[in-house]
């Protein structure tokens, strides 16, 4: 949230001379970071529930794969810009409330054996 909301504010960050990490980076580079971090979120919430069990893993990626992963793509689309950041700052919680929500929710089947 904090990368999408420092990168669509880069321009006004650098006039105002603050040191954020977008600003440090610019704003080619910190969309490569931003991307990157989307991948990784997204991969951690795949690869996590095999770590417990694999019937866990199973329903998790399957859940994943059929409510989150439109608006991961979705993320890593955006080209975080001050014209586009309420669009933008949307899609992160969308992304958290469906991603973490298949996640809460496999884990509460496993622990009641809803998927074993």
């Amino acid at each position: 949230i904090m990368l999408t909301n420092n990168t669509c504010d880069l321009e006004k960050d650098e006039q105002a001379c603050r040191r954020t990490l977008p600003v440090l980076l610019g704003r080619k580079k910190a969309l490569t970071l931003y991307r990157g971090c989307v991948v990784l979120w997204f991969a951690t919430l795949c690869l996590l529930p095999f770590w417990y069990t694999h019937a866990w893993g199973i329903g998790s990626l399957l859940l994943l794969i059929v409510f989150a992963r439109p608006a991961f793509r979705r993320l890593l689309r955006f080209t975080l810009t001050a014209p586009q950041r309420v669009a933008e700052m949307k899609g992160i919680v969308l992304a958290n409330l469906l991603g973490n929500g298949a996640y809460l929710i496999s884990f509460a089947a496993a622990i009641t054996g809803g998927f074993s």
